[in-house]
């Protein structure tokens, strides 16, 4: 196991809580190098063992408070940042040096019209702390003259990288969805009749068609992990989150965790680049709730509601327990608010119960697209409950149950290869293993037997883009889905093989006491026979094991003891290395971040 570094306090400063009645209402900052304060927010900078700094911004009060800490202290970071990741996107896309700056205003212009749907379903607190946002970024400096967009637009491009609608091969799809707020598949479900195209609709989607690009982002396609109870070495909860995105945009030096302290909230931390943490990609708050997220595309998608950025954020912010999250999850916050899901994706919500030692420590799974939600909430004594939420086309939710919707409610042990129909398909079987042909294919036959794809252990959870609930898998484009011009198997695509396979089998080697090897490297010694825990340094492994070549940042969370190990990508060009390739993981204490009681 590679060593993993230990921040040591580097200097302890004294912040001045400028505007407060009482200077020590402002904690005082103990961990890196401070670069700035306003008022009782705190910018600072950690050097990663990665070879760029981890920027650090806390920011307390109300939400206007929290966001222009947030802008006055990072405004000309955040505009870097986003000039660097859209000089990327125009050289990905391989447009002609005339055409960058078009393409940089049709992506904008695209980023707003996906805002007007958003926008109604926000909750005020995230319209204030923007509002913040945007002010302190004009006394930092920014002169930018579309810097007022640009918070919204980097939650917007965040949230719609995971679409499946943004091929420029079928222009039907990103008009429909700018135009309605859904897919086309998602309307044609709701027996929905077309309108007409708005005019800036069809404007957008012509001019982008003229620049004859593949595809405006690049997808999210990640993994994540979670192991409680009498698995681990401290009976607590550890889990993962890799980020798999474009390697090698030059956003790896924006590394940095957001801290924010509500006044009327929890604690928590936001983890990605600068800009992107103002939304929820992965974090853990001081009630030891964590989120990790990975794309699973769908044709089913819907704009017409609230952010998952956001989302997430209000999950970290607002519940002390699974049961508290779920109700954010399946929209049963009764405030008026529209939460349903946006686009495909999985998610992991799981809850250390720190102030309990873990004694109550679970996971909530969630596999996503615009129309259902499949929850799979695991309990602390590792029993399961599981469930499909179907959303209406106005966002209410109708929870259905495995007595109500057999077909498309089941168990991770009882997902099998499906069709789009959610119907099992049959492949040929001896009464001893599976017939297979020359080129060691499965070979489909109605008299076969089910394939099964869903291998659950007590106590864990993993996942990369493949969906396990039938109502959620039929739908499904990621992982060879059945959605597909040409549809494959789950067991064969490379998220399950390189994902989910590695990780439970690494649970499995651990609970054997085996050894255990991947791309012939000894990753899991043997232990002669006698189970060994998940530790936080097992968790890193599986962290390393599960991300993909594309690997742009990992999280670890001990989310007992309150305690987070983070990576990112480094380098350039040749020089690039993978987050998960790093030799060391930095690691920080919440406690260090938050500085409350």
């Amino acid at each position: 196991m590679r060593r993993v570094v230990m921040i040591t306090l580097i200097a302890v400063f004294s912040i001045a809580c400028q505007g407060a009645e009482e200077q020590d209402e402002c904690p005082e900052w103990r961990l890196g190098e401070v670069v700035d304060t306003e008022g009782c927010g705190t910018l600072a900078r950690l050097p990663g063992p990665w070879g760029d700094d981890l920027w650090i911004v806390r920011v307390q009060g109300t939400p206007y408070e929290m966001g222009y800490q947030y802008g006055r202290l990072l405004g000309p970071t955040m505009e870097e940042m986003w000039d660097t990741y859209m000089g990327s996107l125009a050289e990905g896309a391989e447009v002609s040096e005339d055409d960058d700056d078009t393409l940089m205003e049709l992506i904008g212009e695209l980023l707003d019209l996906g805002w007007e749907w958003f926008e109604p379903h926000i909750s005020p607190r995230f319209h204030r702390e923007l509002e913040g946002v945007v002010a302190g970024m004009k006394d930092s400096g920014v002169t930018d003259p579309e810097m007022e967009a640009m918070p919204r637009r980097i939650i917007t491009l965040v949230e719609l990288a995971m679409s499946s609608q943004l091929s420029l091969d079928d222009l039907s799809g990103i008009t429909s969805l700018l135009n309605h707020g859904v897919s086309r598949a998602l309307r044609e479900y709701y027996d929905e009749q077309p309108a007409a195209v708005s005019k800036q609709v069809q404007s957008l989607v012509n001019r982008l068609s003229e620049l004859q690009i593949e595809r405006i982002f690049p997808p999210l396609q990640c993994s994540f992990y979670a192991a409680w109870g009498d698995r681990t070495d401290h009976g607590g909860l550890y889990a993962t989150r890799n980020m798999d995105f474009t390697p090698d945009t030059g956003i790896g030096r924006f590394a940095s965790i957001a801290v924010f302290v509500p006044n009327d909230g929890i604690p928590y931390t936001s983890i990605s680049w600068v800009g992107a943490n103002l939304g929820g990609l992965a974090g853990m708050s001081r009630e030891g709730l964590t989120i990790s997220a990975v794309g699973a595309s769908s044709p089913l998608e819907r704009i017409d509601t609230q952010p998952a950025l956001f989302k997430a954020r209000e999950v970290l912010e607002g519940s002390v327990n699974l049961e508290e999250a779920m109700s954010y999850m399946d929209n049963t916050v009764d405030d008026g608010f529209t939460r349903a899901p946006t686009i495909g994706y999985n998610a992991l919500v799981a809850w250390g119960d720190p102030r309990g030692g873990g004694a109550s420590a679970g996971g909530l799974m969630l596999e996503n697209n615009g129309l259902s939600s499949g929850a799979f909430l695991h309990h602390s004594d590792c029993s399961v409950d599981t469930m499909l939420v179907r959303f209406d086309r106005d966002g209410t939710a109708v929870t259905h149950t495995p007595g109500s919707r057999p077909e498309k409610v089941n168990t991770e042990a009882e997902a099998v290869e499906i069709d789009a129909n959610a119907n099992p398909l049959l492949f040929a079987h001896d009464g001893t293993d599976y017939i297979l042909d020359d080129d060691g294919n499965y070979i489909e036959d109605p008299d076969g037997m089910p394939l099964r794809t869903g291998y659950p252990l007590p106590c864990a959870l993993y996942r990369g883009d493949e969906a396990l609930a039938h109502g959620v898998r039929m739908h499904q484009y990621a992982c060879n889905g059945p959605q597909r011009e040409n549809p494959g198997l789950m067991v064969r695509g490379g998220s399950y093989r390189n994902r989910y396979t590695p990780m439970r089998e690494m649970t499995e080697a651990w609970e054997a006491g085996e050894a255990w090897s991947w791309d012939g490297e000894e990753i899991i010694p043997c232990n002669d026979g006698v189970p060994a825990p998940v530790t936080m340094d097992g968790a890193e492994a599986v962290s390393r094991v599960a991300a993909m070549r594309s690997n742009t940042w990992d999280v670890v969370y001990d989310a007992t003891d309150l305690v987070m190990r983070l990576s990112y990508e480094s380098g350039t060009g040749d020089d690039w290395v993978a987050a998960s390739d790093q030799p060391e993981f930095l690691e920080v204490s919440l406690d260090d971040l938050i500085l409350v009681d």
